[in-house]
Parts: structure tokens; C-alpha cells; sequence
């Protein structure tokens, strides 16, 4: 976290090898590798796997039962697959917990953005971190994450509650 705040530029090493250098925001938003997106963060990084099918124009990502279209830096990250694969393939989707919102009521029925995605959660327990709250969740009934939520969005969310998370696409994290 201090290296987030002070430095211009950061070299992530693995086993002595460097993997990432880049500005810290960079790092954060954009992590080469699951590993280095579990560096940085107050949260645990969420991690899943996603299919991705060439062959369906503009290009999508299906990941916990919901397709949502890729930004194009997103195309940019896969592009060496997307031009070489012909058949759907698997890639890790990593997502911050702090990138969910909560969504209206009944937004998943309304719900038109192609590059966005809603899910119906029911929150488990919460846990209160300074400036917001830590949920636990279960999505589409068998699937748990954790979500973080500042305080205004959070102070009114009880255990047992069912709410509506959104999530846009480009916050998402891909790992071919």
C-alpha cells in the first residue's frame, strides 16, 4: 500500500524475474498476472474462469452466468488469442471487490448496457472497515464472494438482504 502512494513507477519481481513495471495505478487497474493483482489491495481479488468466443462479433466474456462485451483495451490484452483461436477458449477474469455497485431494484430486468453486467446476491455477512463495509455474498445462489461497498452504500445493508450488483466490463481484469 505504501509503494502504492509514493512511488512513480514499481517493478513487480517474481522469483527474481520482473514481471510488471508500470505506474502504480497501472499495477492496481491493470495487473499482468493474478499475482500481482493480489499484491496490491485491501480486498482479496476475485478470481474466476471466463470463456471467450472469436467467433461472436463484438466480442464478449461469460463468466458467472452472464456475458458482458469487452472495452477495447480489453480486445487489446487477448488479441494474440483472438486472432489464433477459432473455437471458444478459457481465460481467468480477476475483478476487485470494490468495482460492484449496487444496482436499482429490478435493474436485471431492465438491464439493455451490453458492457454491463447485474446479479442478484444475498449478502452473508458484513464487516465494517473504517471507511465502508466488507460483504460477503452469495451470487446466483452458489457461488460466495466478497464485495466492498464505501459507506454510504453500505450502512443500510443487513445480513439476509438480497440486493442487485452491477459491474462494468472494463473494470474487469484478463488473464489469457
Amino acid at each position: 500500500e505504501d509503494a502504492l502512494a509514493t512511488a512513480d513507477r514499481l517493478a513487480v519481481l517474481q522469483h527474481g524475474v520482473i514481471q510488471q513495471v508500470d505506474r502504480p495505478q497501472t499495477l492496481y487497474d491493470h495487473p499482468r498476472t493474478p499475482e500481482i493483482a493480489s499484491i496490491f489491495g485491501s480486498s482479496p481479488f476475485l478470481l474466476t474462469k471466463g470463456k471467450v468466443d472469436p467467433s461472436v462479433h463484438p466480442v464478449a466474456i461469460r463468466f458467472w452466468n452472464r456475458s458482458l462485451e469487452l472495452a477495447d483495451h480489453q480486445r487489446r490484452e487477448i488479441a494474440s488469442r483472438l486472432a489464433t483461436s477459432k473455437e471458444p477458449f478459457e481465460i481467468q477474469v480477476g475483478v476487485r471487490p470494490e468495482s460492484f455497485r449496487i444496482s436499482p431494484l429490478r435493474a436485471i430486468e431492465l438491464q439493455q448496457n451490453p458492457t454491463e453486467a447485474v446479479w442478484v446476491v444475498t449478502v452473508l455477512a458484513r464487516r465494517f472497515t473504517g471507511d465502508g463495509w466488507m460483504l460477503s455474498c452469495l451470487l446466483d445462489e452458489n457461488t460466495p464472494i466478497q464485495l466492498w461497498l464505501d459507506r454510504r452504500q453500505g450502512d443500510s445493508i443487513e445480513p439476509g438482504r438480497t440486493i442487485e450488483l452491477k459491474l462494468d466490463a472494463a473494470s474487469l481484469c484478463l488473464f489469457p
